[in-house]
């Protein structure tokens, strides 16, 4: 999910058809499919591009929302407007998914855009924080920068949502407020990214640089569905 020229679409073709694709019809929904090993299990993508915009969701895609395994949400980092979008189409998620734990990632697009650059990585993960959301990465279509990681971080995290449910009233609430971490992210780049001096995006902040989770802990099924 994500506004128009978020750079979205671009970085599902380029995830799943290796292409850096410009110009894409943003008022086509499409369903991709994608075969790929993460932590040494086997798993079916079903990647499901949809028609995001401020004016809501079609019924259809409301309920393929409700039925996924993980969400993404994506704001371009050269776009301050883009940024200032993903409040609304949180809140607007988490009112469809009733109460559902289904991770949702927040994704900064466009990364290689650094002279651009009008929302920091800091700003990123501090919204992430806020909103207590499942994980936050910077990503480049371009460059291919994290384009992977973007996506398997949603498996993982979509598997532990599967084997850790809440436990308790308590327990869910709890993790309702659950935020990223900064694990992966060495304390002097986040001091360089604050003064200016540093140039390279940063990575996942939770999830990608994680220790890969037991393939024990997959679904029988080995599929997942993700929303974008």
């Amino acid at each position: 999910m994500g506004q128009l020229g978020s750079g979205k679409s671009t970085l599902v073709l380029q995830y799943v058809q290796s292409q850096f694709v410009e110009d894409i019809d943003a008022n086509v929904q499409d369903m991709y499919k994608k075969e790929v090993a993460i932590d040494g299990q086997h798993y079916q993508l079903n990647i499901l591009d949809i028609v995001d915009t401020d004016y809501g969701l079609d019924p259809k895609t409301e309920n393929m929302l409700r039925e996924s395994q993980a969400i993404l949400i994506v704001y371009s980092v050269v776009s301050e407007t883009s940024f200032d979008s993903v409040l609304m189409r949180v809140v607007h998620v988490r009112s469809l998914l009733e109460g559902r734990n289904v991770p949702i990632i927040l994704v900064g697009a466009k990364a290689d855009l650094e002279n651009c650059r009008q929302v920091s990585s800091s700003s990123g993960l501090q919204l992430a924080r806020e909103l207590g959301l499942a994980a936050f990465l910077e990503c480049s279509a371009k460059t291919k920068y994290q384009i992977d990681e973007v996506f398997e971080t949603a498996v993982r995290q979509a598997l532990t949502e599967e084997v850790e449910p809440t436990r308790s009233t308590e327990a869910g609430s709890q993790r309702d407020t659950e935020q990223p971490t900064e694990s992966g992210v060495p304390e002097d780049i986040e001091g360089q990214r604050e003064s200016g001096t540093q140039t390279e995006p940063l990575d996942a902040v939770q999830g990608a640089n994680r220790a890969p989770r037991p393939a024990a802990r997959a679904s029988s099924s080995n599929r997942c569905c993700i929303i974008i």
